[in-house]
């Protein structure tokens, strides 16, 4: 097998078509703040060179600058859909009580969705993973615990492989 050796991620294939996106072929931690995040490797159909993995491995010590990044813009894309924050706080605790839905006594005691602020929403939002790919990095943000939070979804905020801002998206 034609394979090629990283400092960061170690011996990997050069060609990776036999390996679906979702599996990881690098898995490892980062820390943030006192948060240790992990960060996957992804390659899917897509050839890797030492350079872009270069590129993917530096993207992991700016975590803090990317994550301050990912944040504004899912304040951004919270202000225009609005309906995504009530979900979490109105209807995601009542469809999942066996979850901790704690957090959303701290946002919202009364209870409704309105009263929370975007600001409030988006710091309580805890980055749950990242995923480094030849086509870019995504950070993945929950809310409440688990692995994808109360709501058994994931706002993913997606940045290109350089580091340039992509799109928001809800994922399940």
């Amino acid at each position: 097998m034609n394979t090629l050796r990283h400092p960061i991620f170690g011996e990997l294939p050069r060609q990776n078509g036999h390996t679906a996106f979702a599996d990881a072929l690098w898995t490892g931690q980062v820390q943030l703040a006192a948060q240790a995040v992990p960060v996957h490797l992804r390659a899917g159909d897509h050839a890797l060179d030492l350079p872009l993995l270069d590129q993917l491995a530096a993207h992991r010590h700016q975590l803090p600058q990317l994550d301050a990044t990912a944040r504004q813009h899912l304040r951004a894309h919270l202000d225009a859909n609005r309906d995504d924050i009530d979900f979490h706080v109105d209807e995601a605790p009542r469809q999942r009580p066996d979850l901790d839905g704690s957090f959303v006594q701290t946002l919202a005691p009364s209870g409704q969705g309105a009263a929370v602020a975007t600001d409030d929403f988006v710091q309580a939002l805890r980055l749950n993973a990242v995923s480094l790919s030849c086509a870019g990095l995504c950070l993945d943000d929950v809310i409440g615990l688990g692995l994808q939070g109360i709501a058994d979804q994931i706002l993913a905020v997606r940045f290109t492989a350089q580091g340039a801002f992509l799109h928001v998206s809800e994922e399940s």
